[in-house]
């Protein structure tokens, strides 16, 4: 099953037809909430011994919180 990723985050809308959405296979709308992920704070991490680990952690709470963005915002989409 294919993870629910929003759909493009800049779709191209075709002129003669408003509601025809051409998908484009850029960036997705789960990859651009994911990049907009507040921050975490280096603190957290500064004593970490496994230092090579704070970028991956740092990516998944990235998608974790873009997963959450998408599922909030379907819920206000029904």
């Amino acid at each position: 099953m294919k993870k629910n990723d929003g759909g493009p985050a800049y779709p191209i809308v075709c002129n003669s037809d408003p509601v025809l959405i051409l998908h484009s296979s850029g960036m997705s709308l789960r990859d651009y909430f994911a990049s907009h992920a507040p921050e975490m704070e280096e603190q957290f991490f500064k004593d970490s011994p496994k230092k090579e680990h704070i970028t991956a952690t740092i990516s998944v709470w990235n998608y974790i919180y873009a997963d959450a963005m998408i599922k909030e915002r379907d819920k206000e989409n029904g």
